[in-house]
C-alpha cells in the first residue's frame, strides 16, 4: 500500500449525471397508492377526469350498499374502490383549483 491507498491510485472523479438538490418548490414524491391510481394520460385533462372520478365513485358507493344491503361481505371491495376513487378525484380536484382555467 502507498500513501494508505489500495493499488497507489488516488480516487478519481469522474463525471456524470450532475445531481441537484430539492428545492423548496419541489412537488413532494407521489405515494404509491397514487402512482398506482392516478394515471399519466389523467394529467392532460384534471377537470374532467376529477369529475368522472366522483361519479364513478358514486355509482360504485351505490353498488356497494346495494351488495351490502343483501348482507354479503363482498360489498367490501366496491366500498374500498370508491373511496379510492373519491380520494383520486379530490386529488385531481386539487390539481384544477391550483391551475389557471383554460
Amino acid at each position: 500500500m502507498k500513501n494508505g491507498r489500495r493499488g497507489g491510485r488516488a480516487s478519481e472523479v469522474t463525471a456524470g449525471i450532475p445531481m441537484h438538490a430539492i428545492s423548496d418548490n419541489a412537488p413532494p414524491p407521489r405515494s404509491l397508492f397514487q402512482r398506482l391510481l392516478l394515471r399519466s394520460w389523467e394529467h392532460r385533462h384534471p377537470r374532467l377526469f376529477w369529475k368522472v372520478r366522483v361519479v364513478s365513485g358514486l355509482v360504485l358507493l351505490g353498488l356497494g350498499m346495494f351488495v351490502l344491503s343483501y348482507g354479503s361481505w363482498w360489498a367490501l371491495p366496491f366500498l374500498a374502490l370508491a373511496a379510492a376513487n373519491f380520494y383520486v378525484g379530490y386529488r385531481h380536484y386539487q390539481a384544477t383549483q391550483s391551475q389557471p382555467p383554460t
